[in-house]
């Protein structure tokens, strides 16, 4: 992986962990403020932070030990000058009894200076068989 390709990882690994965590800053620190997102349990677009902060005013609070595990995987970046693709998997492992999901995950990222930033993410639960 090349440096770029590195940080973008990392950074959308930091998100996970964030969301793992149940910190939001540390994942918002990652976003672009006018990011648009496609989240699997939502039916609109969220355009920017304030639109993600209300998704999350709506979800149930979650205690810290009920969060879902996080495991990202596969990733394939391609990075074109100061713009870049991330493609990956994400499994999504509940506390059981629930089951765990599988999301094919892409994000679009803008270099900001020295940054990576995300500015669009789209997520697609892969059916079960």
């Amino acid at each position: 992986m090349s440096a770029d390709e590195k940080a973008i990882w990392h950074a959308m690994l930091d998100i996970y962990a964030g969301a793992q965590d149940g910190d939001t800053a540390r994942i918002d620190r990652h976003l672009h403020a006018d990011a648009t997102l496609w989240d699997t349990d939502e039916p609109e677009l969220a355009v920017g932070l304030e639109a993600l902060a209300a998704i999350r005013a709506r979800r149930p609070a979650t205690a810290p030990d009920l969060l879902p595990r996080l495991r990202a995987e596969a990733p394939l970046i391609t990075v074109w000058g100061a713009t870049a693709l991330l493609r990956h998997v994400l499994t999504i492992e509940p506390p059981a009894p629930a089951a765990a999901r599988t999301v094919r995950n892409t994000s679009v990222w803008r270099r900001h200076g020295e940054r990576w930033l995300l500015v669009h993410n789209h997520e697609d639960v892969i059916a079960d068989p």
